[in-house]
């Protein structure tokens, strides 16, 4: 912890004007893993707490995936540069399965997967603790389902950002 704040201080004091955004996204990145650690220590410390901070650490890691996104977008010059740079690249797909060939389309699908894995992924945890804490066998049952469905959602978003990366 002592040597992220120190790594936040040096960035702040080293802040142009023109690397701005690329600073501050970099930071908020790079801001998963303590945090990250630091709800696993609490919830190691506290078990019974587990469900809770996997409410939290499930909006930390979709946070950390936009701004992964907002990162890279902003890097290759933005929504349209990034379409035409996966449009003149030939590369293929790492699981075209799941995501469109056509850039366009393909970078829309993303963006969509990325809102879903922060937005709706965060409200599926929320539901699946409430499920979990109302000690009934239906409440396990409904747990199980909307974990499933979350990991579903975790599994697209981190193929469509391995896609983006492989493609640009």
């Amino acid at each position: 912890v002592l040597a992220f704040i120190l790594l936040l201080r040096v960035q702040y004091c080293n802040l142009q004007k023109k690397t701005y955004r690329l600073t501050v996204l970099c930071v908020r990145v790079a801001l998963f893993l303590p945090l990250y650690a630091i709800l696993m220590f609490c919830a190691v410390m506290a078990p019974s707490s587990y469900v809770v901070m996997i409410v939290l650490i499930t909006i930390v890691e979709g946070y950390s995936f936009y701004c992964f996104f907002a990162l890279i977008t902003t890097n290759l010059g933005g929504p349209a540069a990034t379409v035409d740079l996966m449009y003149q690249s030939q590369r293929n797909l790492f699981c075209s399965c799941c995501c469109p060939s056509e850039s366009a389309v393909f970078y829309q699908k993303t963006t969509w997967a990325i809102f879903h894995l922060f937005i709706t992924r965060s409200v599926l945890s929320v539901l699946s603790a409430i499920c979990f804490y109302s000690n009934n066998a239906n409440g396990k049952a409904g747990y199980v389902i909307l974990n499933c469905i979350s990991a579903a959602m975790l599994f697209y978003g981190v193929i469509c950002l391995v896609n983006l990366c492989k493609l640009v």
